[in-house]
């Protein structure tokens, strides 16, 4: 039926050339906008015909929908390929960064309409979100109320999958979002706005307590103070238990050189506060220690136990010292058994030399 419809001898197949024709130069044939997007949305209703079709006209498609100055068609564009999303998604994955890229057009009806197809999509496990979770949740600022409020929808709903999406995309999100930040695409306090809003999806402790070791690890890396301001920022979010607050503590050589940065070490104290507001009894200790090393100065950053400082300290202080001359070892007290042994051995010489004597004046008498 597919290859049937579209044959030379279909009645359908000579419709094709003057549809592509009036889609690709609209100027030629003096289309109106009503013309032209009925004409494309024709066009892609064949194409979810044909999947040979649909393959050679894709490029013509995404081109209406990039550079058209007609709103009418690019929200027409944007609908359909929803439909060819849903009957061809092989065809249409490789295409999909582009489809995204319509989240950001200067007209709200194509990025309401894109948002809506992406959402149809994404809950439906049509398209992978790993990369473009970054401009969906760039419109959490959109201009239209009715924009955010769809984006806060899909979150909520990707919150529910088994599979924890946001969690799993938060450190590429991060990261992709801190670039924009820098290149100034983004502003600082959207950027903030928006990982404030999808760490509040972090419920789950062991989450938490892999999230922020993730964090942490990221300090030693990040080149920037702004870099490693946000990093603080985003650990002040998060959700804190017993695990959690102890990996925190855990973690203290990764930022320690970064307390010594104001805006760091507020962010560090907002969560000690949050903590101690509601605390466990078993999770006192913890915060006592991480208040501790939060207290510590960069003197004794430096000088701490087990620094090289103090290890050469006192290493000369050692070496200052002369060693002390080895006492004489006292002679150890003999034992019962041996002073006995030492009486007996005396009686018998003594009785030895007795008979001696005695022996040698028989001799004597006997010569006389």
């Amino acid at each position: 039926v597919e290859k049937g419809l579209l044959s030379r001898g279909s009645m359908f197949r000579a419709l094709l050339a003057p549809l592509v024709d009036v889609c690709s130069a609209p100027g030629r044939f003096n289309a109106t906008p009503r013309v032209v997007s009925c004409g494309v949305l024709c066009l892609c209703k064949f194409m979810c015909v044909s999947a040979d079709f649909c393959d050679s006209h894709l490029q013509l498609l995404f081109s209406l929908l990039e550079h058209s100055s007609q709103v009418l068609v690019r929200a027409s564009v944007s609908v359909a390929l929803g439909d060819l999303a849903f009957r061809f998604p092989n065809l249409i994955e490789p295409w999909s960064p582009r489809l995204f890229a319509r989240l950001e057009d200067e007209d709200k009806t194509v990025r309401k309409n894109t948002l809506m197809v992406l959402m149809h999509l994404i809950l439906n496990d049509m398209v992978k979100i790993k990369g473009p979770m970054t401009e969906i949740s760039k419109c959490l600022y959109d201009k239209d109320p009715a924009i955010c409020e769809l984006v806060q929808v899909l979150f909520h709903e990707l919150s529910h999958k088994g599979k924890n999406p946001i969690y799993n995309l938060l450190p590429d999100t991060l990261s992709r979002l801190s670039k924009e930040v820098s290149t100034g695409s983004l502003k600082r306090e959207q950027f903030r706005g928006i990982l404030s809003f999808l760490l509040g999806f972090i419920v789950k402790d062991k989450h938490a307590e892999a999230l922020v070791e993730k964090l942490c690890h990221r300090f030693k890396t990040s080149r920037s103070e702004d870099q490693q301001r946000d990093l603080a920022y985003c650990l002040s979010q998060i959700n804190y238990s017993e695990k959690a607050l102890k990996k925190l503590v855990e973690m203290y050589p990764y930022y320690k050189e970064r307390l010594c940065d104001s805006s760091v070490m507020a962010h560090m104290e907002s969560i000690q506060k949050k903590a101690r507001k509601f605390a466990k009894p078993e999770m006192k200790q913890l915060i006592e220690s991480f208040s501790a090393k939060l207290s510590m100065k960069e003197g004794e950053l430096e000088t701490g136990p087990g620094s090289a400082q103090e290890n050469g300290s006192q290493d000369q202080k050692t070496s200052s010292v002369k060693p002390k001359a080895k006492a004489k070892a006292k002679p150890r007290p003999q034992r019962r058994t041996t002073r006995r042994r030492a009486a007996a051995k005396k009686k018998k010489e003594e009785w030895d030399v007795s008979d001696t004597e005695s022996s040698a004046e028989e001799l004597s008498e006997d010569s006389s």
